[in-house]
């Protein structure tokens, strides 16, 4: 599978699919009859979110995973603002009550959404209850997730001395900086895009690097890495023996990486 061409399609899927509903949405509001809603305020907020639209949403490709999407719910604030904005002049022609209840509406969905905000705010602190107690960082997990951290960055540290060049695939770059070791290659991650799998296998080699920190899980969005990039995981399989799992405890969902040392 080329590699560049499944990051490129998966890139045009998601960006056409969410270009036809802003599209849809522009051809609905501007084809119904809405008596005195303001299009001009519609069309400019429109201009405005296309901006942000056109200029970094594309920055997000071509990973783009649905939790990245939530960074592109911003600009649908002005969409709201003008909504509501014909709402309440709509209500006003009709009664003062009404409009006051309108502006009760609004008073009490920014009350709920700021408990909401607050309350979420307490279970990701319950979610996260570890700190990881690591040198480099202070970072709080899931206690699961904790035990893992560290046993790969024990597994780093044993197998790599300081200053020696480790590589982590496909998507946890942060155990470069956790475990203080360099990256032999030009890539933190190694997911569909503009990566070159024939690179780091010639960047493994030219460093001789002995230790690579691997998930074979890779985001459920993507292909296996095997698919992906069929030459780098022969290579692995080639010139590296896997030592004992690296794993959390007690959760389904534990991190399952594999320690991977080269072969003598």
């Amino acid at each position: 599978m080329n590699v560049a061409a499944g990051g490129s399609r998966q890139w045009g899927k998601q960006h056409l699919s969410l270009i036809f509903v802003r599209v849809l949405f522009l051809v609905l509001i501007l084809g119904r009859n809405l008596g005195d809603f303001d299009t001009h305020a519609f069309l400019h907020a429109y201009s405005v979110s296309d901006l942000h639209f056109f200029l970094f949403f594309p920055g997000i490709f071509p990973s783009a995973i649905w939790s990245h999407l939530a960074f592109v719910l911003i600009p649908l604030l002005p969409y709201y603002a003008v909504m509501g904005d014909w709402m309440a002049r709509s209500l006003e022609r009709r009664s003062a009550i009404a409009l006051r209840r309108w502006n009760d509406f609004g008073v009490i969905v920014a009350a709920a959404t700021a408990i909401v905000c607050v309350q979420m705010s307490d279970d990701i602190r319950q979610w996260n209850p570890d700190d990881i107690e690591l040198e480099r960082a202070s970072l709080r997990v899931p206690r699961h997730e904790a035990v893992a951290y560290r046993a790969a960055v024990d597994f780093i540290h044993s197998c790599a001395a300081p200053g020696e060049p480790i590589f982590v695939a496909p998507d946890m770059p942060i155990f470069y900086f956790l475990a203080d070791r360099p990256n032999p290659t030009p890539y933190d991650l190694t997911i569909p895009g503009n990566v070159d799998g024939s690179l780091i296998i010639r960047r493994l080699e030219e460093s001789r690097t002995r230790c690579i920190l691997y998930d074979p899980e890779m985001y459920p969005e993507f292909p296996p890495f095997r698919d992906l990039f069929p030459e780098l995981a022969s290579h692995m399989d080639e010139h590296f023996e896997q030592t004992p799992l690296i794993a959390g405890e007690g959760a389904p969902r534990s991190p399952k990486w594999l320690g991977l040392v080269r072969k003598p």
